[in-house]
């Protein structure tokens, strides 16, 4: 009996494993998303700059501001989640849902009625 008990207890705990292996960057949209992508902003008052957003192969989102080779701050900025072709982001309460491609080189982040985003890798 107690050795069935601890089968059972490992065999839970490498379906548990499995399953969250599964949630974090394991599916093929994921994956690929799962990196370091930059992209340029050119504001009035701030001037030419990089945003550069790091997602994580635990679901979790860094975003870190870019001037030049200097990188001022990296800060906890959400998490995501992949649904087929959507890319689901969460930042303070808010979900933005995109449609994104991903390349080697390139992610596209679309919604409609908006401009596309596009990153490339670093």
């Amino acid at each position: 009996m107690k050795q069935r008990s601890v089968r059972l207890a490992a065999l839970i705990l490498l379906v548990s494993f499995l399953f969250l292996s599964l949630l974090s960057c394991s599916t093929r949209g994921s994956k690929a998303l799962c990196a370091r992508w930059e992209t340029e902003i050119s504001d009035p008052d701030l001037g030419k700059f990089s945003m550069v957003y790091h997602f994580t192969e635990e679901g979790e989102i860094y975003l870190e501001q870019k001037k030049g080779d200097v990188i001022p701050f990296s800060i906890p900025f959400g998490t995501f989640r992949v649904e087929g072709e959507k890319l689901v982001m969460e930042s303070d309460g808010a979900e933005n849902v995109y449609t994104f491609s991903v390349s080697d080189t390139t992610l596209t982040l679309s919604q409609e009625g908006k401009e596309d985003l596009v990153f490339r890798k670093v």
